[in-house]
């Protein structure tokens, strides 16, 4: 079984998951309250800037991955 290293990511690429993560969250929240998407999206920025909801939760889950990971930089090719 092969997995992956984590490693730096571009900043197009950052901006793309930080969208993409946002309206999954939004979508999220939209499901379980019956909420316009507009608002669930508002809300969940609203909730990034400090530091909570569930995209936040979702790179820093991915921040923990990368550092522990770190040691393992030297077999990407």
């Amino acid at each position: 079984m092969f997995g992956f290293v984590l490693g730096i990511v571009a900043r197009d690429r950052q901006q793309t998951l930080a969208i993409h993560w946002i309206l999954e969250a939004a979508v999220k929240r939209r499901i379980s309250y019956r909420i316009s998407l507009e608002k669930c999206s508002f809300g969940e920025i609203l909730n990034t800037y400090p530091k909570r909801g569930i995209t936040r939760q979702r790179r820093q889950n991915l921040h923990g991955l990368a550092s522990t990971n770190r040691s393992f930089m030297h077999f990407i090719w």
